[in-house]
């Protein structure tokens, strides 16, 4: 499996943002992609989902344009938006089951998920494929939360 793994290529565009500050409503990170990028960002989860050893993979994002960054709530206004540089998903076979916890590392986000974490994402990626938007997965308490809103 792990093979695979090293064989994955990044295809397609991913766009992930957050607003600053963040606003009402809108807190935690967002998640766009074209519909090669969805697919090709659920390979990688299934991917990591198999995988039975410590597994890290940095994916490169795409400056968010402000077009995209409206989408929500179809915003009238422009907000100012940061956009990581990369994303790296951190998977370890000991972690919880259920564990999502995410950093900033530099310019790239880093996000470390256990089993069912990644299965729910990459559910989540297939649901935008459809069609399906404007729902958010992950943590969302504290001051800076960690969950990801679909658009």
């Amino acid at each position: 499996m792990n093979s695979g793994i090293n064989e994955w290529k990044q295809r397609g565009t991913l766009h992930l943002w957050r607003f600053k500050p963040d606003k009402r409503g809108l807190k935690g990170w967002h998640f766009f992609a074209d519909h090669i990028g969805c697919e090709n960002i659920v390979e990688l989860l299934d991917l990591l989902k198999q995988a039975n050893y410590p597994v890290k993979r940095t994916i490169r994002l795409e400056k968010t344009p402000q077009a995209i960054a409206n989408r929500p709530a179809a915003l009238n206004k422009s907000y100012k938006v940061f956009t990581p540089e990369s994303l790296r998903f951190v998977k370890n076979p000991d972690t919880e089951q259920d564990q999502w916890s995410s950093k900033m590392s530099g310019q790239c986000l880093e996000i470390e998920l256990g089993y069912y974490r990644i299965e729910e994402l990459a559910d989540s990626i297939r649901k935008v494929r459809k069609g399906d938007y404007d729902f958010s997965i992950g943590p969302n308490d504290g001051e800076q939360p960690q969950n990801i809103w679909f658009w």
